[in-house]
């Protein structure tokens, strides 16, 4: 574990659903209470895209209509700013002979019984350190500077994890001290919810129930452009509302999106090769036409997360590559040495030395 890493072995982990319900409750009570500006700031953790900033405002709109109220996000980046930026500009004040700061304006929010505010610190951990220690003082005092902030404002910060291999600066501890910790877990049973009300487009929705596995990237250490993420599924479904009924036109375009793999499965809706039973040893025969080869491929690339730790499984996977052409037998095996397995040591396993000898031979 690196300096910059810390354990979560206690951090409660919630889907998107969870966090908001819990949220709302806990808001909702402090508001009855009038005591806001009482309530501990909050952090949310989670992989990019898993949907931290849309729960943000989906609380404050449950809020706002709950208590009949105008509810604003006030959404800020730090990475985005210097501590200069954050404190203000200093003017001179003549009749006292001294330095005032004038408020930055997006801290120019007041105390207003008609409004509550909820300023969101989001990718707070990209920030460096003296961007951070703008947070302690928010997190600490609910002020910048010398500005304070209004009684009506909860305070949500947002992060990725360490485990996330994106931009990742650790909170020192006495800021870490200051808020009440949640990570959020991408959710598929919750999103398909979400997407059937949110003109998510069907095809997405039909994919996803058959095929959960590819729901979002469980291993980020994996080196690939492409991340699926909810976000990922969002963002392609406003380009599929958009194209005509034939997606195969726009293969490319799926592709730059999800991927190759996933855009095979999506766009030609591939079940003629079953990996289950590849797995379980009950496929013997190889396929004969390019075509099914080619599906065989994509259907057993699109599974590897699944069977990756499966010693058995890809030894199955092994033999079965063995007996198609060489430039699909490579494209798959390259694709198994980029993940780090971690349940066996795959160069000892025979399949893997044939294979290697067979390659070397060609």
């Amino acid at each position: 574990m690196s300096k910059n890493q810390y354990q979560n072995l206690d951090l409660i982990s919630l889907s998107t659903d969870e966090m908001i319900q819990m949220l709302d409750s806990s808001f909702s009570m402090f508001i009855k209470s009038s005591l806001i500006d009482e309530h501990p700031s909050v952090f949310l953790h989670g992989q990019p895209g898993v949907g931290k900033s849309q729960a943000v405002y989906k609380i404050a709109s449950r809020i706002g209509e709950k208590f009949n109220i105008h509810t604003e996000v006030i959404d800020i980046r730090l990475l985005l700013f210097n501590p200069v930026d954050l404190r203000g500009i200093p003017v001179a004040d003549k009749e006292s002979k001294t330095s005032i700061w004038l408020k930055p304006e997006i801290f120019n929010f007041h105390n207003e019984d008609e409004t509550i505010y909820f300023l969101f610190l989001d990718e707070l951990t990209a920030a460096p350190s003296s961007l951070q220690a703008a947070a302690y003082q928010i997190a600490l005092d609910r002020r910048i500077g010398e500005h304070q902030l209004p009684k009506n404002t909860f305070v949500i910060a947002a992060g990725n994890r360490d485990e996330d291999f994106s931009i990742n600066y650790e909170m020192p501890t006495a800021l870490r001290n200051r808020f009440m910790h949640i990570e959020l877990k991408p959710d598929l049973s919750s999103w398909l919810l979400w997407a059937e009300t949110n003109h998510i487009h069907p095809k997405i929705i039909s994919f996803l129930s058959e095929h959960p596995d590819k729901f979002y990237t469980k291993d980020l250490s994996i080196k690939s452009p492409i991340i699926i993420t909810p976000r990922s599924w969002e963002m392609l479904s406003k380009v599929l509302h958009l194209l005509e009924d034939d997606f195969s036109f726009h293969r490319n375009l799926i592709s730059s999106i999800v991927g190759t793999s996933i855009t095979h499965l999506l766009v030609d809706e591939v079940k003629g090769f079953d990996v289950r039973k590849l797995v379980n040893g009950q496929i013997k025969e190889t396929p004969n036409t390019l075509e099914d080869i080619q599906n065989a491929v994509a259907a057993v690339e699109a599974t590897l997360d699944e069977y990756i730790e499966n010693e058995e499984a890809v030894i199955q996977i092994l033999e079965f590559i063995k007996k198609i052409p060489m430039d699909f037998s490579l494209r798959v095996f390259r694709k198994m040495l980029k993940y780090e397995i971690s349940a066996f040591d795959i160069s000892k396993l025979d399949a893997y030395r044939d294979l290697i000898q067979m390659l070397e031979k060609n």
